[in-house]
């Protein structure tokens, strides 16, 4: 470690003080102990669990029985030790499960109404699209990722914008097809990648394709069949 990484600004203090919280979280109740003053200070969904008379301020515990442990550990990770844990460095399918896992963090900070971890998570999601794989190739998010980041965000989120960017600058056609063969790629993922494509396009020049002659290249006769033009 770096001499000038040990001395950080005061307002980087990572604050440990106060009671603990207890997270239920999942189907099997995996349980998660975090302080809450820490905690409070980055999620708008624990400030106001505990600030409120409700159930969860007076048992100090907070149930997410439909989130996974695995995500939620990511969040916890990231709380104490300012880290994400996903790193897989494999090509393909292998190297798609860390963009899979990091979308459903995102959600999860989504939920948790924690901006500065779904700023982390996107800085991350960029950090592994910018780093070759084992194989010196750069991976993009496809399938399940993308279908993660639609189904929890806003349509105003700024990871739907990012995949869609991606896309548009890296993709190809081969993605869609191959994605859409084996996976429902989400209607308005399709509807915001066409639309950027189509605004970014830059407009074909001479005449128009259909216009002339030889309208036969749009008929459904064929080459061995005479048009009904004769």
């Amino acid at each position: 470690m770096a001499v000038s990484s040990l001395r950080v600004k005061e307002d980087q203090r990572l604050r440990f003080g106060g009671k603990s919280i207890e997270v239920i979280v999942g189907p099997e109740e995996e349980t998660f102990c975090l302080h809450e003053e820490l905690v409070c200070a980055h999620s708008k969904f624990f400030e106001n669990a505990m600030s409120r008379e409700w159930k969860e301020s007076a048992e100090r515990r907070v149930r997410l029985p439909v989130d996974s442990p695995d995500i939620f550990s990511l969040y916890q990770n990231w709380l104490y030790t300012r880290k994400i844990p996903t790193a897989i460095n494999k090509p393909g399918r292998e190297g798609n499960v860390e963009y899979i896992r990091l979308s459903q963090a995102y959600c999860l900070g989504e939920k948790l109404m924690d901006t500065t971890f779904r700023d982390a998570i996107i800085d991350a999601i960029i950090s592994k699209a910018e780093t070759p794989a084992s194989d010196c190739n750069n991976w993009y998010p496809v399938g399940e990722a993308v279908r993660v980041i639609y189904s929890g965000t806003p349509e105003d989120s700024p990871a739907r914008k990012l995949f869609v960017t991606m896309y548009v600058w890296c993709g190809s056609e081969k993605w869609i097809t191959f994605w859409s063969k084996r996976e429902d790629l989400p209607k308005d993922f399709l509807i915001d990648l066409t639309t950027a494509l189509l605004s970014d396009r830059k407009l074909p020049k001479g005449v128009y394709p259909w216009v002339g002659s030889n309208t036969c290249q749009w008929h459904s006769h064929g080459k061995e069949t005479l048009c009904y033009k004769g």
